[in-house]
Order: structure tokens, then C-alpha cells, then sequence
């Protein structure tokens, strides 16, 4: 792995709960804009129950798995090959209802010192949902379904990055980053970010440039500054930026935007699966990044001779 960088900056989870514990509250007006996402999303659901009431009942489809046209995918049958997803967080509620599990093929990583967690348990909450939107399982009147709903076309594993408080430094997430490549991950999302002077890193350029050049997609989330800032690991070149939009299509609020974004996914007040067997609305990039990162996956396990820049464009 990983055995220094130069500037061991600290990374943090994108969500916009999240940083505003750190600076506040946030604004009326990013308020309205959730509230204004949450009765869609509900209004939606109920005008969506037609034949499918009972199932719908026990089990919702989020507006953003419908934004992404996922079902456009599934219904050209299955995938001639399994891909691996790997997650890199604040961990993974192993035993949830509503998610994989390790005879479904889930494994992962974490620091041996175990001084930020072990990767089967989120004590955040963050990790688990982001984990949901790329992979709840679906048509198991549970829960939530989400972009790739079949647990046994794809593979999950798991970085815990970050700790439990949803911080952790840049040397344990290029660990983490090392080992997802080492155990055959093909997209890697990240949920996470340092933003401000003094968070780039030469060293973590070279490694995401190596694990590129390997074949390797790794996706990040932009930020929530809600303006032209830039954030690391998704400024960097060969890491894909992920910025949000809101139920409408229109750019989230809070949604970070530079020249680096490449792609917007849902992420205003987004539903998903949290620890013990629960399920929670999030807002912020964290919640745009596994949307693109599972449509991306989704893809190319129907695609699995293509390159991750062909995925990636």
C-alpha cells in the first residue's frame, strides 16, 4: 500500500449534513429546494402505484434509479459477466435487510491498527447509503431498490476510508484505493473530498494515474461549496467529477461547479438504505457519485471488452 504522502490532508464525506456541522446550518434556500425534492419524490411514488400497489408499498424506487434509465439496462437481459463496485466510506452495515451480503460475495478492508473502524460496520451511516444506490437489492419487497438491484451480477467491496465520524486522512483512503484495485474492483466511488488550499497531492495524482492506467474507473464526488471550487481526489484528471442535480433536473443548490465536473447525478434528497435495517433522504454530491458510479458498472458489465474511457465518455 501506500506508505506516505507529502500532504496528508484530511478527507470528509460529501453529504450536505455533513458540512454543515461544520460551518452551520445551511441556507433557506438549499432547504426549500430538499423539501421542494421530497414531496416530488413523494407525489411520484404515489402516482406510480397503478398494477405494482402492493410491491411499491413494500418496496420504493428512489426518483434518482428512474433518472438514470437503469431499468433501460435491465430489460436487455443479463449481463454476460459480473462486475466488482468497490465503495470506498465510512463502511458497510453488513446483515442489512436490504443489501448484499458476504454469500453474495461482499468483502473488504480495513486498516489492520483498526484505528478507523472495521469495514462491516458503518457507524456513520454514510458508506451503507451510498452502498444502496449502487446496490439494494430489489424485487424483494424491501426497502429501496436501486441501479443495479441483482446481487449476483456484481460484486461488492468495501474501503473503509474513513471513520465512523465521517473523517478519515488521505494516506487510509489511497490504502483503501490500493486495496479495491488489489482485489479486482473495475469502478471505484467515492463518497469523500478534501476541499481547500493544501489538499492536492502529488502522490495521490501518481497513484490514481497508475490505477487508470490499470483499467481502473474511479469516481468522485465534486463537493457542495456551490461555486467554482476544487476539491481532491475528484480534480484530479483521471478521477471522474461528480456534481448534483435535483429531482427537477435542475443543478443542486449546494452542488460545487468547475470546469473539472464532468457528469451531474441525483442528489438532492435522495433515499437509500442506513444501519439497522433503516432507511434515510440525503443530500449532497455523496448522493450523485454512486448513481454514476453504479450506472457505470451497470453498463459495463453488459460492455466488459470496453476500456474504462470508453465507460468513463
Amino acid at each position: 500500500g501506500v506508505t506516505t504522502v507529502e500532504n496528508d490532508a484530511m478527507m470528509h464525506i460529501m453529504s450536505t449534513d455533513y458540512q454543515k456541522k461544520l460551518r452551520g446550518e445551511g441556507g433557506v434556500a438549499e432547504h426549500v429546494r430538499e423539501i421542494q425534492d421530497s414531496i416530488k419524490a413523494t407525489a411520484d411514488e404515489i402516482g406510480g402505484y397503478s398494477n405494482q400497489n402492493e410491491r411499491r408499498l413494500a418496496e420504493e424506487t428512489p426518483y434518482g434509479i428512474e433518472m438514470v434509465n437503469a431499468e433501460y439496462v435491465w430489460n436487455k437481459g443479463a449481463p454476460p459477466s459480473t462486475i466488482k463496485i468497490c465503495v470506498v466510506d465510512t463502511g458497510y452495515d453488513l446483515g442489512h435487510e436490504d443489501l448484499p451480503t458476504q454469500a453474495d460475495g461482499v468483502a473488504g478492508w480495513n486498516d489492520p491498527s483498526g484505528e478507523f473502524g472495521l469495514w462491516n460496520n458503518d457507524g456513520n451511516g454514510h458508506g451503507t447509503h451510498c452502498a444502496g444506490t449502487i446496490g439494494a437489492i430489489g424485487n424483494n419487497n424491501k426497502g429501496v431498490t436501486s441501479v443495479n438491484p441483482d446481487p449476483s451480477k456484481f460484486d461488492f467491496f468495501i474501503g473503509k476510508g474513513l471513520s465512523d465520524n465521517g473523517s478519515g486522512s488521505n494516506l487510509n483512503v489511497l490504502n483503501a484505493v490500493q486495496q479495491c484495485v488489489n482485489n479486482g474492483a473495475k469502478v471505484i466511488s467515492m463518497s469523500l473530498g478534501c476541499d481547500g488550499s493544501g489538499c492536492y497531492s502529488e502522490a495521490a495524482n501518481s497513484l490514481y494515474e497508475e490505477v487508470y492506467d490499470e483499467g481502473v474507473l474511479v469516481i468522485a464526488a465534486a463537493g457542495n461549496s456551490a461555486q467554482d471550487s476544487w476539491g481532491y481526489p475528484a480534480g484530479y484528471p483521471t478521477v471522474m467529477s461528480v456534481g448534483s442535480v435535483t429531482s427537477s433536473g435542475s443543478l443542486s443548490s449546494f452542488s460545487t461547479r468547475n470546469e473539472q465536473v464532468e457528469i451531474t447525478g441525483p442528489g438532492s434528497s435522495v433515499k437509500s438504505t442506513v444501519p439497522n435495517n433503516q432507511y434515510d433522504t440525503y443530500s449532497g454530491t455523496s448522493m450523485a457519485c454512486p448513481h454514476v458510479a453504479g450506472v457505470a458498472a451497470l453498463i459495463w458489465s453488459h460492455f466488459p471488452n470496453c476500456t474504462n474511457n470508453q465507460i468513463r465518455n
